[in-house]
């Protein structure tokens, strides 16, 4: 679409629907192919973390720091029974 034409040593202004639509597109793909690398990069670390899953092995570092979760809970437990009493 030309919204001025070239005269007088001016040079034209037009609008490249052409160019705009293939940007676009570009812009689409590569979106979409950063939003599946991330879903699955989530996917995996999620499985990586969770201690009870026997499907993949848990990295010893994340396993420890369950456990410390897990005792952290119960003294608050405790600690909230003692409290209370």
């Amino acid at each position: 679409m030309i919204l001025r034409v070239a005269m007088n040593g001016r040079e034209e202004v037009a609008i490249a629907h052409g160019e705009f639509l293939e940007v676009m597109i570009d812009f689409a793909i590569v979106a979409f192919t950063i939003f599946i690398v991330l879903k699955f990069v989530t996917r995996f670390k999620d499985k990586a973390e969770d201690p009870d899953n026997i499907e993949i092995k848990t990295p010893e570092q994340i396993e420890l720091r369950s456990n410390l979760e897990k005792l952290m809970t119960k003294q608050n437990q405790i600690l909230k029974k003692s409290k209370g009493a």
